[in-house]
């Protein structure tokens, strides 16, 4: 049996005898956002509806629950850029009022869970701290319910408490079946 000789491949690279200063151009991508125009017109599509929000006051003289039966029902005009409702409410007046406290939920609805998922990440002790934001959620939307904070403050608890349970089954049985 002959021996089949293999030529040596292509020299691999050299080692380096010096440490090599990796320079970054993190300011440079930074400046770059603006090129990215879906999150420029979502920007400015965001800054537009935040601005007629807070200067809804400013924007429009109707009061948004007053009633003037005898404008109901009003098409567009220059007074009503919107129109009326049935019971003679400014439609532009409602929408402006409805845009701040649709805004103000939002911000709640984000924060919130942030909050509580930064709390459960961060601290050994997340699930007092985390029976204790759910508490204080439910308390705070008591505000918008009607209900009473302590009444809606156990809810959200049990609720919390059921969803993490839930949550954490799922988990296990979906590391039970990939593992």
């Amino acid at each position: 049996m002959s021996a089949i000789e293999i030529p040596p491949g292509p020299p691999g690279p050299e080692p380096a005898s010096e440490p090599v200063l990796v320079v970054r151009a993190e300011g440079h991508a930074a400046s770059r956002w603006y090129r990215q125009p879906a999150l420029v017109a979502g920007l400015v599509i965001l800054a537009v509806v935040v601005g007629l929000a807070l200067a809804a006051p400013l924007i429009t003289s109707y009061n948004p629950i007053t009633q003037n039966l005898s404008e109901s029902l009003l098409g567009p005009s220059r007074q009503h850029l919107l129109g009326t409702d049935q019971l003679g409410r400014d439609t532009f007046t409602r929408l402006l009022y409805g845009l701040r406290l649709d805004l103000r939920i939002g911000f709640i609805a984000v924060l919130l869970p942030f909050m509580l998922g930064l709390g459960a990440r961060a601290l050994p002790f997340a699930i007092g701290i985390t029976a204790v934001s759910l508490f204080g959620v439910g308390a705070l939307l008591s505000l918008f319910t009607g209900r009473s904070a302590l009444q809606s403050g156990t809810r959200m608890l049990v609720l919390g408490a059921l969803a993490g349970a839930v949550t954490y089954g799922i988990g296990l049985l979906a590391g039970m079946t990939l593992g």
